[in-house]
């Protein structure tokens, strides 16, 4: 693994760490996690516009309609990650908070 791979790995690591942390803490819900979707949108927009710009890709129905199924699963997953750490340790989600025991 080169030096850069290791660096960015590592960042991504502390992003996603940070972010499960701040999620926790904040106890914002639902309009946290709204907030800090719409946050990073805005932060990936000029990338996109750039990449549309420059690349010029095809974009058919098959594709939009993965981009949209790609959104929606995301935001079920941040969903149940906020539930999950409203209901449960940082580390450890109780099995029995869910039903299961």
């Amino acid at each position: 693994m080169t030096g850069l791979a290791l660096v960015l790995v590592l960042i991504a690591a502390l992003a996603h760490s940070g972010w499960n942390y701040l999620i926790k803490k904040a106890a914002g819900g639902l309009p946290f996690i709204w907030l800090f979707a719409g946050l990073a949108s805005l932060m990936y927009a000029p990338v996109a516009a750039w990449v549309i710009l420059t690349q010029r890709p095809d974009l058919g129905w098959k594709n939009l309609l993965l981009i949209i199924l790609s959104a929606i699963l995301h935001s079920l997953y941040f969903t149940l990650l906020e539930l999950g750490y409203r209901l449960g340790d940082l580390s450890v989600v109780p099995g029995e908070r869910w039903g299961r025991r």
